[in-house]
């Protein structure tokens, strides 16, 4: 009866704002199909580019809403702000589409995990974005893909064979290939002949540099309550979790359970999907608030990030995006990619398999340690964000001057 009582009391009390989400739908449209929305509060001065963008642009997912917004703040940033020509990665390069990338100063392709074979599967390159060979052939202006991961899940099949044709005409014709962790460029690597595998660069996801890039308005207030940010994905279940899904997330909400005494629980989703979550928290009545981040505006996203003590995150954009806003985090892998950047960053032991044994007193001793020692942490966050800003600011001045700004 209680447990009944409490799920109808959350579906309640966070139900109300099904109510504002088509105005909220309808104002985030209009704002992202502005040529000039960003984040950036100051203004850099006119580079005199004009580049297009080829991106997953959409408001379904939390992370994809930022992403790249995110990247084009930072290219105007560092290369002087541009005017933009957006087109979508699933949308077919066709004349037209080819035309206009022709037209443009230069191509950025990212970020994001565009290397995956079933969001948008298609013949024409194997990978979501729906360009041809033939019609990668014939763009003429200088290409940077920039902090693009190998997002294959554990277990997914191998991609179709003209994923490698295409990856190596890709490789030929950039002048910049950045991949957003080192566990990408290796696995990229054996798509590639050996003679083009010194194209692969190091190019971290741009929404780790996220106080770097806007300063205050990405780090944490000091006048927000303490809680502590959970997140859980639930896109392709098959490969996170197998055959012991149930068992293996009551498991974690357990480890939730004991968390949630050190400081509130707030549930972050970043897709609808990742709501089948909270029948698991509820049959173990923790007490948690759901806060809904999929179609809300990027400055919403970035702003939820900035509050919370730290995150444990099992979606990538759920370790990355904190990260860039100074919050320590702690992973719940179950995609190889979370792994990949905490290696990156030198902190392994900032992430929990979902398959360890006693993943529930592992959790818990861990968010306990972290709270216990959060100043030292925050502070190696912020260090290890100022390498990563390094590397990319390296990396912007070599495309820059490819594309002659």
């Amino acid at each position: 009866m209680f447990k009944r009582i409490r799920r109808v009391r959350n579906r309640l009390k966070y139900g109300l704002e099904e109510l504002v989400y088509p105005a909220a739908d309808a104002a985030y449209n209009w704002l992202t199909t502005r040529k000039k929305y960003r984040l950036l509060k100051s203004g850099p001065q006119k580079s005199g580019l004009h580049l297009t963008h080829v991106a997953f642009f959409g408001h379904y997912n939390a992370g994809d809403t930022l992403l790249p917004v995110v990247l084009r703040d930072l290219y105007d940033r560092q290369l002087g702000r541009s005017t933009w020509n957006k087109q979508h990665v699933h949308k077919v390069v066709d004349r037209r589409a080819l035309a206009r990338i022709n037209s443009s100063d230069g191509l950025v392709i990212g970020g994001g995990g565009l290397f995956l074979r079933d969001t948008n599967p298609n013949q024409l390159s194997g990978w979501q974005w729906s360009c041809s060979l033939d019609t990668l052939d014939k763009i003429k202006v200088p290409i940077s893909v920039f902090a693009v991961g190998y997002n294959r899940f554990r277990g997914q099949p191998d991609f179709a064979p003209v994923f490698q044709d295409h990856l190596r005409l890709l490789a030929e014709k950039s002048v910049f290939i950045g991949l957003r962790n080192y566990g990408s460029i290796e696995q990229v690597k054996a798509y590639l002949p050996p003679e083009l595998h010194h194209k692969l660069r190091f190019q971290p996801c741009m929404t780790t540099l996220a106080a770097s890039l806007y300063g205050d308005q990405a780090r944490r207030s000091p006048e927000v309550p303490p809680f502590i940010a959970l997140n859980c994905a639930f896109d392709r279940p098959q490969f996170r979790y197998g055959e012991k899904m149930g068992e293996m997330l009551t498991e974690l909400a357990r480890g939730i359970k004991a968390v949630s005494r050190l400081a509130p629980i707030h549930y972050y989703a970043h897709h609808p999907d990742d709501e089948h979550f909270l029948p698991y928290l509820e049959a173990l009545e923790v007490d948690f608030r759901l806060e809904r981040l999929y179609k809300r505006p990027p400055a919403i996203v970035l702003e939820a990030y900035r509050k919370p003590l730290l995150v444990l995150g099992m979606r990538g954009h759920a370790q990355l995006i904190p990260f860039g806003c100074e919050r320590p985090i702690l992973s719940v892998v179950s995609h190889n990619k979370l792994q990949y950047f905490l290696d990156d960053i030198q902190a392994p032991d900032w992430g929990i398999d979902i398959n360890q044994p006693n993943l529930p007193d592992m959790l818990f001793h861990k968010v306990e340690e972290m709270i216990r020692n959060l100043d030292a942490y925050e502070q190696a966050v912020i260090e290890k964000q100022a390498r990563l800003w390094q590397i990319t600011a390296q990396n912007l001045e070599e495309i820059k001057k490819s594309y002659g700004a």
